[in-house]
Parts: structure tokens; C-alpha cells; sequence
């Protein structure tokens, strides 16, 4: 082997070697440690014999190597382990989230004059804390940051929005919040629904701010890639875990219906939707998961009302012309209608244990039968389990086959 490729050599692999040696754990870099001194002193060995001046030219050779190419791949590294760190299961990790809110609202009187009444949103999770507060004379959004890592704030960004004064909240709103037991409590309510919080990422925090809908401040935390639940300025859960599951269905729609003035028992639906929690129902309609949406109409008023599992109701209501004549009340639609439909379902589709109660449903005008456009045809349900849209059939209101598509 000449001398030049022993130089080369002993430069990369001296290099490679260290480098994995310094960004793996244990015994393992151990051994890579080992083996690259052992490898190194072998080639090194070898430039005895050669021409004079190429053991000297070895080790200048090597140092460059270990400067240009090493202590940047070692820099790199330490940031892909960061990240990677980031987005690998870890549970909340160990970050206070109520020493972390009282920082953050610190900053955010620090970050602008007024800028604790004018708070747009806190972040935090096990990576960073988050403050943006609004320079309402201005427009502007005004950020930052604080490091877990790093310790310390960054210097605050401004940046143009259309956010005003009803985006914001005051530190006092706030004042009555205790970010740690609600995140415990929100843990439990989650683990009760039968959710998996089993993988949970440093990334996945809480943000508290006003929700774009209807301006209501809430604590918003991560679970999963599928579900968040909101608890109020004071730590307190909606009561809709019920929604889990089909049988939580009427209860929670009767419940919204009259907490925004429409009486159950009148014709003020147009539709309901409803999807159960379990990630496979999906066989009618578009999943969202663990939530009921209706259509309603009254005189005056028309639009949606919302409520998914584990979050406040979002109510959308638009002034109406019309007559306010629904097509059903609620009441038309029982719980053993439901459970009728359901079962046949299960039965005529041989659908298996694990999607029986997967359940996903629409209320809605009969579209698929002749003449609906005349618009007195009656209500129909169509049901379906698990995630295959051939595994649904539709039903009178009180549970009856009528047909399957």
C-alpha cells in the first residue's frame, strides 16, 4: 500500500471513527472508540517505513480531516438528536407546565408595555414555551421564545396579522388556571375514553388561546395525532366523554340542542352526523372522530352545532328567512332504533367483533330514492361499522331495514 493511501486512510477512518464513537451511547461507543485507536495506531505503524516526513504528513493530514469534516458531522449529529429527540415517544416529559405559564406570562409583559393583557397564545411543551402578544396600535404580532435547552429567551419577532382585540386574553383570565393538575386530569379523562397515550412526544404540549370559531379562551392539549381536548381558563373538562361511544349520541345532541334554544321534541333538524371514537369508524360519511354534528333550523336561525369528544361545543348560527321547519325532531330517533340498525349491520355484514361498535351514522333526507327532490320523502338513517363503506345500510327512523347499497 503506498504511502499517500495510508495517509488517506488513517485521515478518514480516524475521522469516521470518532465521530460515531462521540453521537452513540454506551458500550457500543466504547468499542468504536477501541477500534478506531486500534485502527489508527496500525495505520500509523505502517508509515514507519515510509519516506520521511510522511508520518508528519499523516497526522497534519488527519487534524484537518477532524477539524474540516468532523466537528461539523459532530454538529449536525447534535442536531439530528435533538430533533429526533423531539419526535420520539418521551410522555409530557419533565417540564412544569405551571412554572412554565407563569414564565411565559412574565415574558409577555416584558415583550411589549401592555403585553400581559394583550396575550394572543402561550405554547409550551418539553421543547420550548412559546408567547405571542398583539401591538393592537400597531397590528403586529409581537414573538418568543424560551429554550428548554438553551435557557433563555429569544429576542422578540414582529410580524403583520389581522388579529384584534377579541383574539386576545388578559393575565387575569388566566390567573385561576393550573396548568399541571389539568393536564393530569385531562391524562385521566383520555385513559377513561380508552385512548392510547402510550406514545406520547416531547413536542406535544398545551396552547392556551382563543379558539377562532367563537373567540373562547381554552387550554388546548396534544394526546394523540387524532385527538386534543380543551379545558376552560379554569381547569375544567367538557362533560361529553359519552361520545365515545353511540350511546353518549342522543344524550349529548339533546343537551346542545336546548343549551342553544331548539327544542328536541320540534322539527328543527336537517342532519346528524355522528362517528364513534374508534380510529376504523369511518364507513358513512367523513370521520370525525368521537363527535356529533347536527343541522338545525328555527325560525330566524339556521346552521351547525358541534361537539366533539373531550372539547367545547362550537356553535355556527346565520340569520335565516325561512320558514324554520325542520325535517325531524330528535326525538324521532331512539337509542333502541339505533342499536336495532346496528345490530343488523353486524349481522348482515358478518362484520368482526373488533369494528361491531365502530359505529358511524347519518341522519339525512333519503337522496338515493326516487322522487326526493319533492322534498316530502322522510328522514332515513344510514349506519355503518368499522371502515368499509359496504359494511352500511339504511333504516326507517325507528331501526328498519331498507336497503343496502
Amino acid at each position: 500500500m503506498s504511502s499517500s493511501v495510508t495517509v488517506a486512510l488513517l485521515a478518514v477512518l480516524t475521522t469516521a471513527g470518532l465521530v460515531a464513537a462521540a453521537v452513540t451511547d454506551g458500550p457500543l461507543s466504547i468499542a468504536l472508540a477501541v477500534a478506531t485507536v486500534a485502527v489508527a495506531a496500525g495505520l500509523a505503524w505502517r508509515l514507519r517505513s515510509a519516506p520521511p516526513g510522511a508520518a508528519a504528513l499523516g497526522a497534519f493530514v488527519t487534524g484537518i480531516v477532524i477539524v474540516s469534516a468532523g466537528l461539523p458531522a459532530l454538529a449536525i449529529a447534535g442536531d439530528w438528536s435533538q430533533i429526533t429527540s423531539s419526535s420520539s415517544p418521551s410522555g409530557r416529559g419533565s417540564v412544569d407546565r405551571s412554572a412554565e405559564l407563569r414564565r411565559a406570562l412574565d415574558r409577555a409583559a416584558e415583550a411589549l408595555p401592555g403585553g400581559a393583557d394583550a396575550i394572543r397564545s402561550i405554547d409550551i411543551d418539553g421543547i420550548s414555551t412559546q408567547v405571542t402578544v398583539l401591538d393592537l396600535q400597531k397590528g403586529e404580532q409581537v414573538s418568543t421564545s424560551y429554550s428548554q435547552s438553551g435557557g433563555e429567551w429569544s429576542a422578540p419577532s414582529r410580524t403583520r396579522v389581522n388579529d384584534r382585540a377579541d383574539a386576545v386574553f388578559r393575565r387575569t383570565d388566566v390567573a385561576g388556571l393550573d396548568l399541571s393538575a389539568s393536564s393530569a386530569k385531562v391524562d385521566a379523562a383520555a385513559t377513561g375514553a380508552g385512548l392510547d397515550l402510550s406514545k406520547r412526544w416531547e413536542a406535544d404540549g398545551v396552547s392556551i388561546a382563543r379558539r377562532s370559531s367563537d373567540k373562547k379562551l381554552v387550554a388546548t392539549y396534544d394526546l394523540t395525532s387524532r385527538f386534543r381536548f380543551e379545558t376552560d381558563a379554569a381547569g375544567n373538562l367538557p362533560d361529553n366523554l359519552a361520545l365515545a361511544t353511540v350511546d353518549g349520541l342522543l344524550p349529548v345532541a339533546d343537551r346542545l340542542l336546548r343549551a342553544n334554544g331548539f327544542d328536541p321534541t320540534k322539527q328543527h333538524l336537517e342532519q346528524i352526523s355522528y362517528h364513534a371514537m374508534a380510529e376504523s369508524s369511518s364507513a358513512v360519511g367523513f370521520p370525525h372522530l368521537g363527535t356529533v354534528e347536527l343541522e338545525v333550523t328555527r325560525p330566524g336561525k339556521r346552521g351547525t352545532l358541534t361537539e366533539a369528544i373531550g372539547r367545547f361545543p362550537e356553535v355556527r348560527l346565520y340569520d335565516s328567512d325561512g320558514s324554520g321547519s325542520g325535517r325531524f325532531a330528535l326525538t324521532a330517533l331512539s337509542a333502541a332504533a339505533i342499536e336495532k340498525a346496528r345490530t343488523d349491520v353486524e349481522q348482515r355484514s358478518a362484520v368482526p367483533a373488533v369494528d361491531a361498535h365502530a359505529v358511524s351514522l347519518e341522519v339525512d333526507r333519503d337522496t338515493g330514492s326516487p322522487g326526493w327532490t319533492r322534498g316530502d320523502l322522510p328522514p332515513v338513517l344510514q349506519l355503518g361499522l368499522g371502515p368499509n363503506s359496504k359494511d352500511s345500510a339504511y333504516y326507517r327512523l325507528d331501526g328498519t331495514f331498507l336497503r343496502a347499497d
